[in-house]
């Protein structure tokens, strides 16, 4: 399915997820946000209703899965666990806005437009519905998650207009609290992936981090370009190389009209825009395997359930 990309000091290897390892992903990620300052504002009810905490990060992480132009990345070692996670999106491409006029990424098949991925993707969208209905998730509050998706779609229409608006964005890394792991050097194989796929693409690179994790990004290189404060929590939008440049230009234009700076360019394809062997190339395509897309399906089905409800129990 895809080509791995080795990372020989950790034994680690980069490869895209899939709905099978929904299990594991879901166990690294629970103990980060769970009474982590920002995401109890959005899951007040988390300790009462475990069970829906739980299927909502599975639901949420099924979506980005199977969702186009996007990639979501695990570092995994020789025994198949799963040591890291970084979500990387091709905007505008996988926000669904206009972007027909956007070139596909390169090196990359992650379109999702099979005719088995769209009927996925509506069944999904058909269960999640009558879900819903039968059984409301009781550890959120909708509005608060309505008020930060619209934060960021502001945020979003301040740093990605013109020059900015075709990009690579992550707003979820994490890593396994494993006291041996080098989050530093995770953080230069997770979000260095989009940072070098952003310099093949000829595009900018964005990630959206706590201000707590901005020493972890800036040690890669991003840069902090915008800031954003949730629920008394702050949070960082930051950049790679020119992306802040173009950033500070825009802002200078919007407060003097007349300005008459160059306007940012787009970099000429050389040397630095050729993939890095050490990421190799990564497809993300789908083939159609009845058996297997069929266990994909029933896993996700049943073993959520069968969780939610043991959870329920206890």
């Amino acid at each position: 399915m895809s080509a791995t990309s080795e990372y020989p000091s950790l034994h680690l290897h980069l490869r895209p997820a899939t709905l099978s390892d929904l299990s594991q992903i879901t166990s690294l990620v629970l103990p980060q946000v769970s009474h982590d300052g920002f995401h109890d504002y959005f899951f007040p009810h988390q300790d009462r209703y475990p069970g829906d905490f739980v299927f909502w990060w599975k639901r949420y992480f099924r979506d980005i899965i199977l969702r186009p132009y996007t990639v979501v990345l695990l570092a995994e070692d020789l025994e198949q666990k799963i040591h890291g996670i970084a979500v990387w999106m091709y905007a505008p491409k996988a926000t669904g806005g206009n972007a027909d006029d956007v070139p596909e990424p390169r090196g990359l098949d992650i379109a999702k437009d099979s005719w088995f991925e769209v009927i996925r993707r509506r069944i999904y969208g058909w269960v999640d519905v009558i879900t819903d209905i039968i059984h409301p998730n009781r550890s959120i509050d909708p509005i608060s998650l309505q008020e930060w998706n619209k934060t960021v779609i502001d945020m979003g229409k301040r740093l990605w207009s013109g020059n900015g608006r075709v990009h690579w964005f992550s707003a979820e890394f994490f890593t396994s609290k494993d006291p041996e792991l080098d989050k530093r050097a995770m953080a230069s194989l997770l979000l260095g992936w989009g940072i070098q796929q952003s310099k093949v693409d000829v595009v900018s690179t964005f990630v959206l981090t706590l201000v707590s994790l901005r020493d972890l990004y800036e040690g890669v290189g991003f840069q902090l370009v915008d800031e954003v404060e949730c629920h008394k929590v702050q949070l960082s939008m930051m950049a790679v190389g020119d992306a802040i440049w173009c950033v500070n230009n825009e802002r200078e234009r919007e407060r003097d009209e007349s300005s008459q700076k160059t306007p940012c360019k787009e970099s000429e394809p050389g040397k630095d825009n050729t993939e890095p062997e050490l990421w190799g190339k990564m497809e993300v395509k789908t083939t159609f395997s009845p058996t297997i897309q069929l266990t994909d399906f029933v896993y996700w089905m049943f073993d959520s359930r069968m969780y939610n409800i043991h959870a329920s129990v206890h």
